[in-house]
C-alpha cells in the first residue's frame, strides 16, 4: 500500500515537472518569436537616412534616384527602331559608372475618374453626349474587372561609393571594441559625425555630377528626367516595402482634362 502510495507522488511530481517544462518551453517560444518579429523589422530597411535626394544604404553606398519617361518602340519604324537603339549603346558607352534600372508599377483606382464622368453626364444638355458618356462609363467599369488598371514608372539609380573610406570604415570599428571610457566613446562618435557629414558631401557632389550626366544624354532621346527628392524617395521606398498597404493610386488632385486619349497620355510628364 505504501509503495502505491509513493509510486501515484512520484507520477504527480513527473506529471507537474512535465507541465511546468512546457509552459516554460511555450512561454520561451513566445519571446523568441517576438524578439524575431522585432529584429526583422528593424532590419527591414536598407537605408540609414534620406537627404538632399541622396539615400545612404546601410552597407556605405551613397544613390541618387531618376524618375525617366518610357519610350513605345512598338509603333515606330524599324529605322526609328535603330536609331533609339545606336542612341541608347552611345550613351551606355559614354558612362563611366554604374547604372541600375528600376521598375515600379501600382494599381490605380479609377473611382474619382468614374465620378468626373459622372458629373459631365449630370451637366450634359445633349442627349446624344448623355448616352457617349453613359456607355464609356460602363465600358471603362467592365474593363477594370477583367483587367487591372496599372500605373508603372521607370526611374535610373546612380550610386556612389568610396572603397577607401569603406576599407577605414571596418578597420575603425574594429577598433571601437579596445575603446574604453565615456570621453572616448563621445569624441570618437563627434569624429564619426564629422566624417560621415565630409563624406556625404562629397557623394552628394559626385552624384549630383553623374546625373546631369545622365540627364543631358537623355535629352538625345527627347525624355527630361526628374530627379527625386526626399518625399518621393520616402514614398518609393514606402510602395517597395508596402505593397499590400500601397496598392490603390488615386488619381484625386490630377485635372482629368490633362488625359486627352485612351492611350492615357499625360499633358504635363508624358507618362502613360
Amino acid at each position: 500500500m505504501i509503495l502505491l502510495f509513493v509510486a501515484l507522488i512520484v507520477l504527480l511530481l513527473l506529471g507537474l515537472g512535465a507541465f511546468i517544462f512546457i509552459i516554460m518551453k511555450k512561454q520561451k517560444s513566445t519571446k523568441e518569436e517576438k524578439d524575431v518579429k522585432i529584429h526583422t523589422t528593424q532590419e527591414q530597411l536598407p537605408f540609414d537616412y534620406i537627404r538632399r535626394g541622396v539615400v545612404k544604404l546601410k552597407n556605405g553606398q551613397y544613390i541618387k534616384l531618376m524618375q525617366v519617361p518610357s519610350i513605345n518602340t512598338q509603333l515606330m519604324e524599324e529605322e526609328e527602331k535603330e536609331i533609339v537603339r545606336e542612341t541608347y549603346m552611345g550613351l551606355l558607352n559614354s558612362l563611366d559608372f554604374k547604372v541600375q534600372f528600376y521598375k515600379q508599377s501600382r494599381l490605380v483606382d479609377i473611382n474619382d475618374y468614374l465620378a468626373f464622368l459622372k458629373e459631365k453626364e449630370s451637366a450634359s444638355v445633349n442627349d446624344f453626349k448623355t448616352m457617349g458618356l453613359q456607355y464609356y462609363s460602363r465600358f471603362i467599369m467592365e474593363l477594370v474587372k477583367e483587367n487591372s488598371v496599372q500605373t508603372k514608372k521607370d526611374f535610373l539609380v546612380v550610386s556612389f561609393r568610396d572603397e577607401k573610406q569603406n576599407k577605414k570604415s571596418i578597420t575603425d570599428d574594429r577598433l571601437k571594441k579596445y575603446r574604453k571610457g565615456e570621453e572616448d566613446t563621445q569624441i570618437h562618435e563627434e569624429a564619426e559625425a564629422i566624417k560621415e557629414e565630409r563624406m556625404f558631401e562629397k557623394a552628394y557632389k559626385t552624384l549630383t555630377q553623374r546625373e546631369k550626366t545622365l540627364q543631358k544624354q537623355l535629352r538625345r532621346f527627347g525624355m527630361n528626367a526628374t530627379f527625386l527628392n526626399d518625399k518621393e524617395a520616402f514614398e518609393l521606398f514606402y510602395i517597395a516595402y508596402n505593397k499590400e498597404r500601397s496598392v490603390h493610386q488615386s488619381l484625386k488632385g490630377v485635372n482629368p482634362n490633362n488625359f486627352t486619349t485612351l492611350y492615357v497620355k499625360h499633358k504635363e510628364t508624358g507618362g502613360e
